[in-house]
């Protein structure tokens, strides 16, 4: 079976590509007399690892897993003579059949992949480094994005690493991070994304960045009582 890394987080074409893979695998599969063992080894051991490495440099969201998966899981109940409204957890249940699920191996192997990079003693780690910076200079953070990475589960499948991000707190997966590698920003308190939810913060960063605001006592009395009128602000801001 042929796999290509995706250099271009193409999703679009890798979601394409895999679903009709999984079609024709299933296809060749259907007519087969084949034990439900053997074709769980064929899941778990050659088509899911060649999914994962062409999903390297892509992140796909838990609902674009499941699509890909849907051709397999079908073909695995019908071996079974299940009917087709049989829960997915019986196969991924550990005890009965272990059927990998994508998303969950998708998860880990991108976690154990950046935690490697991380902690690796060449130029890979500096450029991971330069690409937290770079997170964390767009969306504006006063900390490294390893630390306070505040989007949770949206999957927009432009960087795979702020997708991982929005993720692994469903698997309660964390980073210690080098003191000297936070980057924090240090003299206030309370940033905004504590206080705005995602959507909100998203839609008003251009402005936020412009006007230089990261933190809630920016907009605030100094006795933290009183919002500021904008004019005051503003003033404020320029010293």
């Amino acid at each position: 079976m042929e796999s290509t890394l995706n250099f271009f987080y193409r999703v679009d074409s890798v979601t394409s590509s895999d679903f009709n893979g999984w079609h024709h695998y299933c296809q060749l599969l259907k007519h087969k007399i084949i034990t439900d063992k053997q074709l769980l080894y064929i899941y778990n051991t050659v088509i899911i690892l060649r999914i994962e490495y062409q999903l390297q440099l892509v992140f796909l969201s838990k609902e674009q897993c499941n699509i890909i998966q849907t051709p397999f899981r079908t073909l695995f109940k019908h071996k079974l003579r299940m009917p087709k409204n049989t829960p997915n957890a019986i196969l991924t249940n550990n005890l009965i059949y272990n059927f990998r699920d994508l998303y969950n191996v998708q998860i880990q192997a991108k976690y154990s992949n950046l935690l490697i990079q991380l902690n690796d003693n060449t130029i890979v780690s500096d450029t991971i480094h330069i690409r937290l910076r770079k997170l964390q200079s767009i969306w504006w953070l006063d900390k490294n994005p390893l630390i306070s990475w505040p989007f949770k589960n949206k999957v927009y499948n432009k960087d795979h690493i702020a997708d991982l991000l929005s993720s692994i707190h469903e698997f309660n997966l964390s980073f210690n991070v080098k003191k000297e590698l936070t980057n924090e920003i240090s003299g206030k308190q309370i940033h905004l994304t504590k206080i705005l939810t995602d959507q909100i913060y998203k839609n008003a960063i251009d402005s936020i960045k412009h006007n230089k605001i990261m933190f809630l006592d920016q907009l605030t009395s100094l006795d933290d009582i009183f919002l500021l009128k904008w004019i005051d602000t503003k003033l404020s801001l320029q010293w």
